[in-house]
């Protein structure tokens, strides 16, 4: 099966450390708070048993593993800084609609941990093909831009000498 991940959502650079911004910090607050209202609301009623005739209706939904041609695998920056590799299957173009926003981290245990950078890097288990140019124009750090108007500055000065 052939995926042209340029339609999937990029979010930032997963690859590279994050700034977080006041909107991320919101975003985990609210994840962390959501988290503790379902936590209360368990103890308070926790859930009844489920009969053995439950347990065989979603032994049949749930027990065909997904195959790896069919999982896509996302490269996730957290919010904890961690770089992690997580799958989701591959109908899922959004990291929203992947992770719902956030995902557990395995290396600091940080529950929920808000998605702050995210790619799509290919199918498991099916051999990478090179990526396919983005459409999308990276934008260039206050450093790069600052760095090409001394090089363009050095230029003039240069051109006004001659």
């Amino acid at each position: 099966m052939a995926i042209d991940l340029a339609r999937y959502e990029r979010l930032g650079e997963p690859s590279e450390s994050v700034n977080l911004t006041p909107r991320d910090h919101q975003a985990q607050r609210e994840r962390e708070a959501l988290k503790d209202a379902v936590d209360r609301l368990l103890e308070e009623n926790p859930p009844h048993e489920l009969t053995s005739e439950q347990i065989e209706k979603l032994r049949a939904i749930l027990g065909r593993p997904t195959p790896g041609q069919e999982l896509m695998c996302w490269k996730l920056r957290l919010y904890c800084g961690h770089l992690i590799e997580q799958a989701a299957h591959y109908t899922h173009t959004t990291v929203h609609s992947a992770f719902t926003g956030s995902a557990r981290c395995p290396e600091c245990g940080l529950d929920p941990a808000t998605i702050v950078a995210a790619e799509a890097v290919g199918l498991i288990g099916v051999p990478q093909q090179p990526p396919t140019a983005r459409k999308r124009a990276i934008r260039p750090t206050r450093e790069d831009l600052e760095r090409k108007v001394r090089a363009l500055e050095a230029e003039v000065a240069r051109l006004r000498r001659q």
